[in-house]
């Protein structure tokens, strides 16, 4: 599995050295995927389980572009859940399908998304 990733950005930075002929572009590149490689090791790494003490639908402003580049903004709403953990910590996400207060949501070390339990 690494032996692919690696091969893959180094693809990928040689890609975006042969088409922009920049060397600070390349190195952007890399730089963006290793921090993008950073961040999903460690959300891979990461476990939790708690329950959801509350939902809350918060506004928020959405911007959309026609195709002479006018915007168009407008207000939208998303519906959060907010999980009290074992730890006693609070952690806010996006609510998931199907979940509601007092669900226990997990997240296992080793996978990627999350898991109602009950």
């Amino acid at each position: 599995m690494s032996k692919y990733a690696i091969i893959f950005a180094a693809v990928f930075v040689g890609a975006v050295y042969l088409l922009t002929q920049e060397p600070l572009a390349a190195l952007g590149a890399a730089i963006a995927l290793s921090i993008g490689v950073l961040l999903y090791y460690k959300n891979l790494n990461d476990s939790w389980k708690g329950t959801i003490t509350e939902l809350k639908e918060e506004k928020y402003l959405q911007k959309e572009y026609d195709s002479n580049n006018n915007a168009t903004t407008y207000e939208a709403y998303k519906t959060y859940a907010y999980i009290r953990q074992d730890n006693g910590k609070v952690k806010k996400m996006e609510l998931g399908p199907e979940w509601k207060a007092g669900d226990i949501i997990e997240k296992r070390k080793g996978e990627y998304n999350f898991r109602k339990l009950n």
